[in-house]
């Protein structure tokens, strides 16, 4: 069967992803008691650098409007900065004050060790423990980037991760009693082992230890050129895209920007493994 992807025109966030909800038919997707939103916050720059948090916050209210009993967490690793501080910076502290949710900072958070040896080059890693057993929800932002050629779904995930220097330095100062300041979490890039490991073989080895169970992606914009410093894309994507195939959904995206899925080494990877990259129907509502 055919990956769906569904496709939408913005006009706003309420109106959009309210059209989105009801062609995914979630209700009956969500077993689980935990629902984690991944937005991409890997700095603190507003959008489309970052997921747009009037985004998130829609997201918010079409789960409350389906009347379960999932608590529902909004979880980020930043990578270019304090995670606290981006959410503070962008708006996502609100949520806490406006909705029953709860944030989490996934280089602060509690972790256990996972292996598989499947994974191409890491292993084992030291995984947040609040995404086992959860229904996660990625929602990134469609953008060139300098090393994967494409950031959104598959990409975002590199959130997830905690860098061996960071881990040992976090160790150390709790271990002498130290109380862990921000300073430990904004120096460099936390993710910079999976640079050095490769980006592409990394991008594909997080995905197999927690793929996204849905995607809706924050296309109302889009960045071109880098993923930090890029532009906005002229004209504006002006679409809010969702499909709970994240691989799907890359290969959309990387159509939409001018490149064919096989030019990108780490959805060849995915293909056919977490995901199709080919076989996929697009469903405008």
């Amino acid at each position: 069967m055919k990956s769906k992807i569904f496709v939408t025109d913005f006009d706003n966030y309420e109106k959009s992803i309210k059209r989105i909800f009801k062609a995914l038919k979630i209700k009956e997707k969500i077993k689980e008691d935990k629902i984690i939103i991944k937005p991409n916050l890997t700095i603190n720059k507003k959008p489309p650098t970052t997921t747009d948090v009037n985004c998130v916050k829609e997201i918010i209210k079409n789960i409350l409007n389906l009347k379960i009993k999932s608590k529902i967490f909004i979880a980020e690793g930043s990578g270019g900065c304090d995670t606290l501080k981006a959410f503070e910076d962008l708006g996502y502290k609100e949520l806490e004050k406006e909705f029953d949710v709860k944030i989490i900072d996934l280089n602060r958070a509690e972790r256990v060790w996972l292996k598989n040896e499947n994974a191409m080059v890491l292993k084992k890693i030291y995984f947040p423990k609040i995404l086992l057993n959860s229904f996660l929800i990625n929602v990134p932002v469609p953008k060139e980037h300098s090393s994967a050629i494409i950031t959104n779904s598959l990409k975002n995930m590199f959130g997830i991760y905690l860098s061996k220097g960071y881990i040992a330095e976090w160790g150390i100062l709790k271990s002498i009693g130290v109380i862990v300041s921000r300073n430990v979490f904004s120096r460099g890039w936390s993710k910079a082992d999976l640079h050095v490991f490769g980006v592409h073989k990394s991008i594909y080895d997080l995905n197999i230890y927690k793929k996204p169970d849905l995607t809706i992606c924050d296309a109302r914009i889009g960045q071109k050129g880098n993923e930090i410093n890029g532009i906005a894309c002229k004209p504006k994507l002006n679409k809010i895209i969702a499909s709970y195939d994240a691989v799907a959904c890359d290969s959309y995206i990387a159509k939409i920007f001018g490149y064919d899925w096989k030019e990108i080494e780490y959805l060849r990877y995915c293909n056919n493994k977490i995901g199709s990259a080919e076989d996929y129907e697009i469903i405008h509502i």
